[in-house]
């Protein structure tokens, strides 16, 4: 992204000042006059590139010339050629320490980026003793040093991640940052400079963003394609993606600021971004964000007045009304005087990364932190992620999968295929966090407990819905809804082209997941998952019939006592929904069926399915649907959909139906 208009800019560029506060000592020839001549008209105008090919010529014709060397390592350093402006700087140090405290800073930074913390250490300190106590960059070069200090004793227990080029066809010989992908690591969405993005017409040296989207072939990426509905013919670049892979964030910058806009996949197409409302946009910049699993928290960046330094991150709820509430900034734990910036909350939607150069505990620059959102709703002290995936580089705009295993950012590391290219991180081993899961309890006995490890307590449902006739992709929508707190928790659409869904579900609740469309019976999925289940991925195609006599539905989330006809309080959304359907149809006949087991007399069974039926039948009444409208029944073990020879087995024959009789 550009930012170049922020109070954003890394500590190498912020040093950066006027290249000729002072005069080289050394005797110079002609050749190398001219060399540095022609350097200087691009350094003026901070062309630090262009002036590379100068300055090399002008070491050429004399490498013992101090100034010469400190210059091309300057911009060597600014380029990101970190290691070959070492050789430059050291070269320059040695034939002059007292020329400039420039050449100290630079010196260190390039000493810190290949880890000699140490010497970076000598040469910082070096710099301060030459600058007014007054200078900026004292704070600055200060907070270096502890980050020198840090990291000398960080990389002496590096956590087990590797980090891998993506390589072709991602990467290029140009500019690639800013990766986004959806929960299963399938679409990645990022952003890149090249001469034919819009608005570039073919010139190299253009500098404006476009967005390319890349989807998954087996384990290859496929060939990316620019992003044509979202482009422009200025800055564009992607900054967050849905868990679903279903709305794009992007930043753009209007005159004046920049802006989050908004872009969801409508079928097959994108639609046109709009910007996002205050208080999440205002009058100064938002930069990055990231969209809660459900859908109703964002967590964006911003330099707005009032904050705590440089950038701050900021969260906004999702009200009632349909309106993002206050821009509530995260306090101290989080941000820092210094720039924190990239916020990423995890498909778990409780773990937040984000990334600081402010925090005591880095390695320099930017680094990528964890953050968990407790049960009371603060944020634990965050945690450096660790060596090798932080460095003393920029660690930046990092995203990670639902199941915590890739992990991908952008670094311009030399070797590379361009300036920027984007790397996969295999992450390290998740540690296992500790559940306690309370069994019922024996009047007789203390209640025992198990104490569990729970790995990224994560659940993805996926599936597609379609006509069950047909089979055509159906643009449904779906209810997520907590039960037991009788909830909404989430709501969104299949995709209109696709019938794909996907939703994440944090462990620990029993869900039900309502599936409607006006011109279909509605359809609910039970998914209950302990607070012990660890990461999974659960597939549910659901298929939906069309409003006919005959056509009947399983009301998965109806729920009775053990052995009674009481309708449990965690049956009260799926009822209000059957309440909702009779209602919305006011001319249909139906029949409630109830079904048990085979465990118990058969006489028995029909009594208790009947009693079931004659339950949800006589709430629907006590709500004002008329009783010739409704018929019980209950059919006992008689009509079994699974054999009754496993707990599952039975769990699918202890069921409530719905049968349209009359339409």
């Amino acid at each position: 992204m550009n930012y170049s208009s922020l109070a954003m800019k890394n500590l190498a560029v912020f040093l950066i000042g006027s290249f000729f506060l002072f005069q080289a000592s050394q005797a110079m020839s002609q050749g190398d006059k001219k060399a540095l001549k022609e350097a200087e008209r691009y350094l003026g105008y901070e062309e630090y590139k262009q002036a590379i090919p100068h300055l090399d010529e002008a070491v050429r014709i004399n490498p013992n010339n101090a100034l010469s060397q400190f210059l091309l390592g300057k911009c060597l350093m600014i380029n990101y050629e970190k290691k070959r402006a070492l050789g430059h700087l050291e070269k320059a140090f040695n034939l002059n320490k007292d020329l400039d405290p420039e050449l100290n800073l630079y010196y260190a930074m390039a000493l810190h980026y290949v880890l000699e913390f140490d010497k970076a250490i000598e040469q910082y300190q070096r710099a301060l003793a030459r600058m007014d106590t007054k200078d900026p960059r004292v704070k600055e070069i200060a907070l270096a040093v502890g980050h020198c200090k840090y990291g000398k004793e960080g990389v002496k227990s590096p956590v087990d991640a590797k980090i891998v080029n993506v390589g072709p066809p991602i990467n290029t010989q140009n500019s690639e940052h800013s990766p986004v992908i959806d929960a299963q690591d399938n679409v990645m969405i990022y952003t890149t400079v090249r001469p034919d993005n819009q608005g570039c017409n073919n010139d190299p040296s253009c500098v404006l963003e476009d967005i390319y989207i890349s989807e998954k072939n087996g384990e290859k990426w496929g060939t990316p394609k620019p992003m044509d509905r979202i482009n422009s013919k200025a800055f564009d670049a992607s900054i967050a993606l849905s868990p679903d892979g279903q709305t794009l964030y992007l930043y753009r910058n209007p005159p004046g600021n920049g802006d989050v806009f908004v872009s969801e996949l409508e079928g097959k197409n994108w639609s046109t971004p709009r910007a996002l409302p205050e208080p999440v946009n205002s009058k100064s910049y938002e930069t990055t964000v990231s969209i809660s699993p459900d859908g109703k928290r964002l967590f964006f960046t911003s330099d707005r007045e009032g904050g705590l330094g440089d950038t701050d991150i900021y969260m906004s709820d999702l009200g009632e009304n349909g309106k993002w509430g206050p821009a509530v900034n995260l306090g101290p734990k989080i941000n820092t005087p210094y720039a924190d910036d990239s916020p990423f909350i995890h498909a778990d939607g409780k773990s937040l990364y984000f990334s600081s150069k402010g925090h005591k505990k880095c390695f320099g620059g930017f680094d990528i932190y964890l953050t968990v959102l407790q049960d009371n709703g603060s944020w634990s002290e965050p945690q450096n992620v660790g060596y090798p995936i932080n460095t003393p580089d920029n660690d930046i705009y990092f995203v990670l999968s639902a199941d915590k295993k890739s992990g991908y950012y952008a670094s311009a590391k030399e070797g590379g295929y361009g300036e920027k290219d984007i790397y996969k991180i295999i992450m390290p081993e998740e540690k296992p966090a500790i559940a306690v899961v309370e069994e019922k309890k024996d009047t007789t006995t203390a209640t025992p407990t198990n104490v569990v490890p729970v790995v990224n307590a994560l659940t993805i449902l996926k599936g597609v819905v379609t006509d069950a006739k047909t089979s055509s992709p159906i643009e449904a929508s779906i209810k997520v809804i907590d039960n037991d707190k009788n909830q909404v928790v989430s709501t969104f659409h299949s995709n209109s082209a696709t019938g794909r869904y996907l939703v994440s579900l944090p462990s620990g609740r029993n869900y039900g997941i309502v599936v409607e469309h006006p011109d279909y019976l509605f359809k609910s999925v039970n998914v209950n998952i302990p607070t012990s289940e660890g990461y999974q991925e659960i597939t549910k195609d659901i298929q939906l019939d069309k409003i006919e006599v005959g056509v009947g539905i399983v009301l998965n989330n109806i729920f009775y006592d053990y052995d009674k006809s009481t309708l449990r309080p965690e049956s009260k959304s799926e009822l209000d929904r059957l309440l909702a359907f009779m209602q919305e149809n006011p001319t249909i006949k139906v029949e409630i069926g109830s079904h048990t087991d085979s465990d118990g007399s058969d006489s028995y069974n029909e009594k208790l399915s009947q009693s079931r039926a004659q339950s949800v039948v006589d709430y629907l009444k006590e709500n004002g649907v008329t009783e010739s409208r409704l018929v019980a029944k209950g059919y006992g073990e008689k009509v079994p959909v699974a054999p009754n020879d496993t707990p599952e087995n039975k769990q699918l024959n202890r069921r409530s139906e719905l049968k349209i009789l009359e339409k």
